[in-house]
């Protein structure tokens, strides 16, 4: 090969390196698991969950935010429209935190 064209085929090997480690690896669809007949659970990492459920007005969504929030072990909740997105801190385990949240959503 002429010395051109290695260079141009370095290049883009380089470039197809660079964008497969820039765009990381492929997710996989989230499932979701049901946890009851109206609540179900999507997992998003070991420290982050979401619970899909019906939403009845924005008091309760209010409420629901405030009661996870103050639970041990809970670092961030955030309540969009059919969904209540839970962050916990790494040194609790969700099968400590979980039955309470379930408690309130159930609510």
């Amino acid at each position: 090969m002429k010395p051109k064209h290695l260079f141009i085929l370095s290049v883009v090997l380089a470039l197809m390196l660079a964008g497969c480690v820039a765009s990381g690896p492929v997710k996989k669809d989230q499932t979701l698991t049901p946890l009851t007949d109206k609540i179900y659970l999507e997992e998003h990492d070991q420290n982050f969950r979401s619970y899909h459920m019906e939403m009845a007005d924005d008091f309760k969504t209010e409420v629901i935010s405030m009661e996870i929030y103050s639970l041990n072990g809970i670092q961030d909740v955030a309540v969009i429209p059919y969904q209540v997105i839970v962050k916990k801190s790494p040194f609790y385990k969700w099968k400590t935190i979980e039955p309470e949240i379930l408690r309130i959503l159930k609510q």
